[in-house]
């Protein structure tokens, strides 16, 4: 591989890796905030579980 593709692959990473502790971060802050019967934020924290997969999956493709 040559460098600039390896510095493109490497900032790739990188970035992936900022938006996937990000989504952790949330998720977790909402989690703090969770009640059973808080159907809102279960459908936050949902949805960021769901980004969280996604951010994941692109790091491995």
């Amino acid at each position: 591989m040559d460098k600039g593709k390896l510095v493109l692959l490497t900032a790739d990473l990188n970035a992936q890796m900022i938006n996937i502790k990000a989504i952790h971060q949330k998720i977790g802050d909402r989690a703090e905030k969770l009640q059973v019967d808080d159907q809102i934020v279960v459908e936050s924290i949902a949805y960021q579980i769901h980004n969280l997969y996604c951010a994941t999956e692109d790091l491995l493709k």
